[in-house]
């Protein structure tokens, strides 16, 4: 089926890959967008966005679209979001690239959080968690 790319404004989109086994890779925004709650974030998400995902994950219910997600897909997805609710709480310049390295315990503060989101992605009933290849170019 090929590359379709869905256009949300002229700055964004959501890209979906659909193979001939019928099958989506899913990148860790697509999964930030299906499974958090907008409302849940402050300032609050784009819903545009969260609502063109929820109606993608939908038609791929639907059409039995397996949904492949990546181990570093995942992780992405866990990190992004520990930084908005850390933002969310701390205020949105209070997150810098060391903040995580040098307060490893913030983990243990939004640890209900990530593991709700991990939870409602594995639960997805047409998913398949693949790894990173060993071999992979990074």
């Amino acid at each position: 089926m090929g590359i379709r790319q869905y256009n949300l404004d002229s700055r964004s989109r959501i890209q979906i890959t659909i193979d001939k086994s019928n099958e989506v890779y899913a990148d860790s925004n697509f999964l930030l967008y299906c499974f958090i709650k907008p409302s849940s974030l402050d300032p609050p998400v784009d819903r545009q966005r969260f609502n063109l995902a929820k109606q993608l994950l939908f038609g791929f219910l639907q059409k039995k679209i397996r949904i492949v997600i990546s181990s570093l897909a995942l992780d992405e997805a866990w990190y992004i979001y520990l930084k908005l609710l850390y933002q969310r709480d701390h205020g949105k310049d209070a997150w810098t690239p060391n903040t995580l390295k040098n307060h490893p315990e913030i983990i243990t503060t939004y640890k209900d959080n990530l593991e709700k989101l991990q939870k409602s992605i594995l639960a997805h009933p047409y998913r398949r968690v693949v790894g990173v290849p060993e071999d992979a170019t990074l």
